[in-house]
């Protein structure tokens, strides 16, 4: 549990260096280090960025309908996110719960924000240098 944390903490901080070296969001604050958690299985990784995009075409929707921004732009995305987890029951099996629905809420509001190549380039690379450094130190 505890080297679980540290990747989290270091997912966490690069992601923060990253992000003042290019301006890009890596996907949400905590994201790359619960996807760092999970990348030994590409199963999970592959849903997780499929559900991101299926919650950013809803999310994108509901911005043109609606006019919402801001808070409300990621508390929506956070909201279609945990609605479709709770629609596709157990079709789409996650292993961790978090993968299933805040992850992709996050990433999805950031990909309408800044773009799908800016945060997914950001996302992965931020998630597989934490990978990589926690399991050269832990």
């Amino acid at each position: 549990m505890n080297q679980d944390l540290a990747i989290i903490a270091l997912g966490i901080a690069l992601g923060m260096i990253f992000f003042q070296r290019t301006g890009f969001s890596p996907g949400g604050i905590i994201s790359p280090g619960l996807l760092a958690l999970n990348m030994y299985s590409f199963h999970s990784l592959a849903w997780t960025i499929v559900f991101s995009m299926l919650v950013f075409s809803l999310l994108e929707i509901c911005i043109r309908l609606l006019g919402i921004y801001g808070r409300q732009r990621v508390a929506t995305a956070l909201m279609l996110a945990a609605l479709l987890r709770l629609a596709a029951g157990n079709v789409m099996l996650f292993d961790p719960f978090w993968l299933g629905w805040v992850i992709p809420g996050l990433v999805a509001a950031d990909v309408q924000r800044q773009g799908i190549l800016p945060t997914f380039s950001g996302l992965i690379a931020v998630s597989g240098t934490a990978f990589l450094i926690g399991g050269l130190l832990l």
